[in-house]
């Protein structure tokens, strides 16, 4: 069964990359919005369709912004969660996801931030997730990935009801919130992207993200595929019903 997804882009230099090649190749098509240009659905539309799930992605502005955008997006995760809509937050997705369920995001200069490969420890409760469930095993040896991180901001207090999913030795790296993913990596980019980081040194961080590609976009592509598959599942639920 194929699926579509809408995707909210906050920033032009975090764009979906990778997973917008590897979600149609899981049967799930998607649809981009630049807030820079395009117009946000509007979360209080009772009719309101979203297709199958949605994306936030990352960007340079905090979970707290007063941008045009933020506060459209924020009601729209409120709307998604509210509404078991299969929802993935990524690094800022993922701070405005705790925000607007009642967590706090704390605001971080760039030397309290991680940047590039780092290596992650998945809780017990990831081992059941629906999107993380292969992810935890996908090398087949034990409960840590590596994964590409480019942020400041934490995440510190998860909302009330969420369940902690991973962790770096730093903090907070996914929860689950409902229908709700939040991760505070990237999984959608690609070895190169740090070329569009605002960190001086993005050259080292390239070469650094280059040679650790293999472990990084293993669990990259078992993510996408757990999504996509949380997606279409919720999907044929739907239909099933009615």
């Amino acid at each position: 069964m194929h699926a579509r997804v809408t995707v909210i882009q906050p920033d032009p230099t975090s764009p979906l990359d990778l997973f917008g090649e590897w979600l149609p190749q899981q049967g799930v098509e998607v649809d981009v919005i630049d807030v820079e240009k395009d117009p946000i659905p509007d979360a209080s539309d009772p009719d309101l369709d979203l297709s199958d799930g949605l994306i936030v992605l990352g960007g340079k502005h905090n979970a707290y912004s007063t941008e045009p955008w933020a506060e459209p997006v924020r009601a729209l995760l409120r709307r998604t969660v509210a509404d078991e809509v299969p929802t993935l937050g990524i690094c800022l997705g993922h701070q405005l996801l705790a925000v607007v369920l009642g967590g706090k995001v704390s605001l971080g200069a760039p030397e309290s931030g991680e940047f590039g490969p780092t290596t992650i420890e998945w809780a017990d409760d990831a081992q059941s997730d629906p999107v993380l469930a292969d992810v935890v095993t996908a090398d087949g040896i034990d409960r840590t990935s590596v994964v590409t991180e480019n942020h400041n901001d934490w995440g510190v207090d998860l909302p009330v009801g969420a369940t902690a999913l991973a962790h770096s030795d730093r903090g907070i790296q996914a929860f689950r919130a409902g229908s709700a993913l939040g991760v505070q990596f990237h999984p959608e980019g690609s070895p190169a992207s740090a070329r569009d980081w605002q960190h001086r040194d993005r050259e080292a961080l390239t070469l650094a993200l280059h040679a650790a590609a293999e472990p990084i976009l293993l669990t990259a592509r078992a993510l996408a595929r757990g999504y996509a598959n949380q997606v279409k599942y919720a999907k044929e639920q739907r239909a099933e019903a009615a």
